[in-house]
């Protein structure tokens, strides 16, 4: 699935499920779409499906963390690729970074890094600030979605303090939909304010072209996220593109982006 929402309204740009069908196919041969389990062309995964997010999680624990001050963008963490805080979990980053911070952290993706920033943050306060920018909560759109699940004590039965930093990466018992994550990222780059995803821009009269309803952009809510914060975290996903993670796949792409890889 790929979803593109615009940042300043919440509007959907586009929304596409792959395997898909035609319309022709949908209006002639509906029953073998139903009957196809394996593709599955009439799931919506765009909307309804939910899928760990690995990595692209990082840029909310990150946001978190910076406000409320338990790390801070020019702050030193030294990756020795074994986590050993816990003597009964100490799992692996995926390389050895050595000292490193945030926004390197981000565009390198150090597992290291936001295991300790997601132990010192503890889950209330990630979650607390994950459910405000969207992560875990329907987006609003018009049709079908799923709430998708934020991992942390409403998610098990027992929540031990090692699950924090595996849900601090994205894994534990995180899965989100394609349209969450656009809804939590364009909080994040716009300021933190949180707008209600709609398919629907305006109602317009089929015989005189006259516009009987125009949609207005509406926020569900404003997660407080500091100016500085928010610079921070365009030049780390700006850093992922240029010379992080994602740099192979934007050599020499003619638009400036930022991005997030996750692997799940």
């Amino acid at each position: 699935a790929a979803v593109a929402v615009n940042v300043k309204t919440g509007g959907v740009l586009a929304a596409v499920n792959y395997p898909t069908y035609t319309y022709e196919q949908y209006e002639n041969d509906y029953e073998s779409l139903v009957k196809n389990t394996t593709e599955r062309p009439l799931f919506d995964r765009a909307f309804t499906g939910t899928y760990p997010p690995g990595s692209t999680f990082k840029p909310a624990v990150a946001c978190a963390a910076l406000q409320e001050g338990v790390i801070t963008a020019d702050e030193t963490i030294t990756c020795v690729r074994k986590y050993t805080y816990f003597s009964d979990y100490q799992p692996n980053c995926m390389h050895f970074h050595g000292g490193i911070t945030l926004i390197p952290a981000l565009s390198k993706s150090c597992n290291y890094f936001f295991f300790e920033t997601g132990r010192r943050l503890g889950i209330t306060k990630m979650n607390e600030y994950c459910k405000k920018l969207g992560l875990g909560v329907k987006t609003g759109v018009e049709v079908s979605e799923s709430a998708g699940t934020l991992a942390g004590p409403e998610s098990r039965d027992e929540w031990y303090e090692g699950y924090t930093i595996s849900a601090a990466i994205g894994q534990s018992d995180n899965a989100f939909t394609p349209i969450q994550l656009c809804s939590y990222m364009c909080a994040v780059v716009n300021g933190g304010y949180r707008y209600k995803a709609t398919l629907l821009h305006s109602v317009v009269d089929l015989y005189n072209n006259k516009v009987i309803l125009k949609n207005t952009p509406t926020v569900l809510n404003k997660v407080d996220i500091d100016p500085y914060t928010v610079q921070v975290l365009k030049s780390a996903m700006k850093s992922v593109v240029v010379e992080g993670t994602a740099k192979n796949v934007f050599d020499n792409y003619k638009y400036e982006v930022g991005g997030k890889t996750g692997t799940a």
